[in-house]
């Protein structure tokens, strides 16, 4: 997880979200009694996509890479295609 590698680096070199002053915020979170509900976390998800995709566009670099689905189409790599950068 994240949070381990930045906990090991200076307070002034991690990202904003672990920093000390953030760090206890944090971790409230991630150990709140609180339920979970799957559906509103898919649909906030959802959204959230939706709006970076809105922001972006379609046609950035990251959506021009091999999405998931047509890499498992492809199959796994072969050692030629691994090594022709």
């Amino acid at each position: 997880m994240r949070v381990v590698e930045e906990r090991e680096k200076p307070n002034a070199d991690r990202l904003p979200e672990y920093t000390e002053a953030r760090l206890a915020t944090f971790e409230r979170q991630l150990y709140s009694p609180s339920p979970i509900y799957p559906d509103a976390e898919k649909a906030k998800l959802t959204d959230s996509l939706a709006f970076m995709q809105e922001k972006l566009g379609a046609a950035t670099r990251s959506s021009r890479r091999s999405s998931p689905a047509r890499r498992q189409r492809r199959g796994p790599p072969s050692l030629s295609r691994q090594h022709a950068h």
